[in-house]
């Protein structure tokens, strides 16, 4: 189970997982741009960005803590603390239903049709991304393959039909994409045996608030900062640095599956090696940021090497300036990766506190460094001063990560806190 072997097995089906998950979202994404008029893909534009949202909310509260706390711990204990995780993204969603919905009928048209629609498979949607998270701390990401395998199973024909109905609306299409999620919960259910206990979330929440009130508010302040800081970016140095910048992050998108893939399986493993072997952990997380960090540089560079022609077919006009930015968002990238075997660490000591200072240190980094980019040379100024606030931010991480590691001296795993 944690032989090496054994971690590269798990490596594998991690990656194919989210390989797989990004994918069939990317797919649908092009369904949608595809058959909708553009006010209709705005709106599910819209509302796939709130549940986006709410869904990584839900992760920090109920999925983190249970990667972090029970990764390393005898199966018996897994399946007494899975009910009660599963069972707060549940309740999560059960009571952003009438929210969500409430918000969509401030609306009118598609942007209603496909908020209401959000709102009501909601629950579905965050139990089956509770189970996936679920099956990876148990170190079976292969339940967690064939769990994403079913979704898609049941959301492609479903959707397939709606499209080929005549009326088809987007309102319904989002009901069969979340219905279908509802489906593979379902399944989730099957393969581990066990049941959502969602009145148990209040327990589950006041018994790793100290993990999951941070891991809230960390997620909080790396989302305001990144959207705050293309909006000054927008302002100060117009739209077209904007669309600059965004063109050359859409060209490094692959590495955002490679990182997610990453840290799904990262954070589980490394709890699972600070049990048993300090030394292998430090090599561990030391590798993980190397390789990242590597592989984006060498993707950012094959990004900049493409023909005119190549980059044209992509991005159409928008190449130019997406060419022009590339380096400095192909380092920004780079440094994050390089940054995440810090961020695994903190998060297998279970440092919550020292990762939401940092975090919040770092999101101050990239607001004021890619704003004052931005007032000196438009795109490429903003560019290269998000570069320089990435580069700064690793270090920050690491020596975040080298200071609780002193005050650990990696010496124990993460204390099991929460008893059931």
């Amino acid at each position: 189970m944690r032989s090496a072997g054994g971690r590269k097995r798990r490596a594998s089906w991690t990656v194919a997982d989210q390989l797989l998950s990004s994918s069939t979202n990317f797919a649908m994404t092009l369904l949608v741009a595809h058959f909708f008029s553009p006010s209709e893909f705005g709106a599910f534009t819209v509302a796939y960005t709130l549940y986006v949202i709410l869904l990584q909310l839900s992760r920090s509260v109920s999925t983190e803590p249970l990667s972090v706390r029970y990764s390393s711990s005898s199966d018996a204990d897994w399946r007494r603390a899975v009910p009660r995780s599963t069972g707060t993204s549940l309740a999560l969603g059960l009571l952003a239903t009438p929210l969500t919905i409430c918000v969509g009928f401030l609306f009118s048209g598609s942007l209603r049709s496909a908020l209401v629609a959000l709102g009501l498979m909601l629950p579905g949607l965050m139990l089956q991304d509770a189970w996936r998270f679920a099956f990876f701390a148990q170190g079976r990401p292969a339940r967690a393959a064939a769990n994403d395998f079913i979704w898609a199973l049941v959301q492609f024909p479903a959707l397939a039909w709606v499209l080929a109905s005549a009326g088809g609306s987007l309102g319904l299409f989002v009901l069969v994409w979340g219905g279908s999620a509802l489906v593979a919960a379902a399944a989730g259910c099957l393969q581990s045996g066990l049941l959502p206990r969602p009145f148990r979330a209040r327990s589950w929440l006041e018994d790793h608030r100290d993990l999951a009130s941070r891991f809230a508010g960390e997620f909080l302040v790396f989302r305001s900062a990144l959207q705050l800081t293309l909006y000054v970016v927008g302002v100060v140095g117009g739209l077209a640095a904007l669309a600059s910048i965004r063109a050359a992050q859409v060209l490094m998108g692959p590495l955002n599956v490679l990182f997610l893939g990453a840290t799904a399986f990262s954070v589980p493993e490394a709890v699972r090696m600070l049990s048993h072997s300090k030394e292998e952990f430090q090599r561990a997380l030391q590798l993980l940021s190397i390789v990242l960090g590597a592989a984006a540089l060498v993707w950012g560079f094959i990004m900049f090497t493409l023909p005119t022609s190549v980059g044209t077919a992509l991005l159409g006009d928008n190449w130019s300036g997406a060419h022009d930015v590339l380096i400095p968002v192909a380092i920004t990238v780079a440094a994050a990766g390089a940054s995440i075997g810090a961020w695994t660490g903190l998060r297998a000591f279970a440092a919550a506190g020292a990762s939401f200072r940092t975090r919040a240190l770092t999101a101050g980094l990239t607001l004021i460094m890619g704003t004052s980019g931005a007032l000196a040379g438009d795109a490429r100024g903003a560019a290269i001063g998000l570069a320089c606030a990435s580069v700064l931010a690793t270090g920050v991480w690491w020596n975040a990560y080298a200071s609780v590691a002193r005050s650990k001296r990696i010496s124990s795993r993460p204390d099991l806190a929460a008893v059931e």
